[in-house]
């Protein structure tokens, strides 16, 4: 009796502790957008906290920012996703004046962290968010703490956030920027924005990425190999990557290097094993940044991977791959358009959905899948030989 008695006290008292603290917590939010702050008069804020492959596709925007004739005389500041970090302060430090990093799971998680960050993009007189599929978590609550008097938005798709919640986001913008809501290749796309944006034509025609780093972990010649990804239905089998490495140390000599980081550490002790026991093959996995996978990358005479981050580099540093997709996000992301790179250098399930046909065929067809909602097929029916014998095609052993 009494036992039951101190429990109920305990769970009332907790939950009185949780009101309090919520309304506390909003009242801290709340007076963060209602306490003036003077804006930095010539400050830009760029909003970019999607991830690696977002940002390959994006960068270009940096450039032609910073040589504007009038936002290049700004302060500019770049707000992105940590995930980015190395590669941006590396290649792209000359277009910015300062970087603010943000790390998405704390951003979500903790109170003290998040009203810290608002605090510091408070004074910013312009914001850019060059980003379609905006997010009501991250880069809208940016806008909607800043205190900018331009705050200017990509009308955005329904990706992250359902219509209603699409048309109250846009409301924390004081100009919508249109792109079309057609499906684009998210480079085209970008490339309308800022056209917008800086009221000119840009004489650009697809990512690049230059190196200018100290070559670090750099072997010539050699097959890199990327079995991860962010999402595990675009990444193809293990076993299929191990089964394809030992396929190709069969038919060349050249070095074969796997790359990855921290969430590849499941499939790591895999690769590990097959690369002690082979003595071509290499494992980076978890043991390089991404400075030194530009370098990797930049020097390997071709890229085997999933749908990543590594690839759009691979793109813009004009290293040979070949893609293994699902067909997610369909000539958003993949393929590239083939005046950029050849369609062969991507490989989809969908010869088990349209036998017979070309590559071209495919391309055009599935498109109109996209359009009508298809679903895709599994990645897992691509199989080591169809690998194999794509790469073969190409003539890169």
């Amino acid at each position: 009796m009494i036992l039951s008695i101190i429990q109920m006290g305990i769970y009332k008292w907790s939950g009185l502790f949780n009101i309090v603290k919520k309304l506390l917590k909003n009242f801290l939010f709340f007076s963060v957008r209602k306490i003036p702050t003077p804006l930095v008069k010539g400050s830009l804020l760029i909003v970019k906290l999607d991830n690696i492959g977002d940002y390959v596709l994006f960068r270009f925007m940096l450039k032609e920012i910073r040589n504007d004739s009038v936002f290049g005389n700004y302060k500019i500041t770049l707000i992105g996703n940590s995930s980015f970090r190395d590669l941006a302060e590396e290649v792209d430090n000359q277009w910015i004046d300062r970087f603010i990093w943000v790390d998405k799971n704390r951003f979500s998680s903790n109170t003290w962290y998040k009203l810290n960050l608002f605090h510091q993009i408070r004074k910013y007189e312009i914001l850019i968010n060059p980003t379609h599929s905006r997010s009501e978590e991250y880069d809208d609550t940016i806008a909607l703490y800043s205190n900018a008097r331009m705050k200017i938005g990509m009308r955005a798709d329904d990706s992250n956030m359902d219509i209603r919640k699409l048309h109250h986001s846009d409301n924390h913008y004081t100009e919508i920027i249109e792109t079309g809501q057609d499906v684009l290749f998210e480079f085209y796309r970008y490339k309308i924005f800022a056209e917008k944006i800086l009221k000119k034509k840009l004489n650009i025609s697809k990512p690049v990425i230059e190196l200018r780093v100290k070559e670090v972990n750099s072997i010539e010649n050699a097959i890199v190999i990327f079995p991860g990804g962010t999402f595990e239905s675009k990444k193809w089998s293990v076993r299929n990557y191990l089964l394809l490495a030992e396929s190709l140390t069969n038919h060349t000599t050249k070095k074969i290097i796997f790359i990855g980081n921290q969430t590849e550490s499941d499939i790591e002790p895999l690769i590990a094993a097959f690369c002690l026991s082979n003595n071509q093959a290499i494992n980076l996995i978890n043991k390089t940044n991404l400075v030194e996978i530009l370098s990797l990358v930049s020097n390997a005479s071709f890229i085997v991977g999933n749908e990543s981050s590594v690839i759009h580099i691979a793109a813009s540093m004009g290293t040979p791959f070949l893609c293994i997709a699902n067909g997610h996000n369909f000539m958003r992301f993949s393929p590239y358009p083939p005046e950029i790179i050849p369609l062969e250098s991507y490989i989809f399930p969908f010869k088990y959905v349209y036998p017979d046909i070309t590559i071209a065929q495919k391309y055009k067809y599935t498109l109109e899948a996209v359009l009508n909602d298809f679903i895709f097929p599994d990645i897992y029916q691509i199989s080591e030989t169809d690998v194999m014998e794509r790469i073969e095609k190409r003539d890169v052993l």
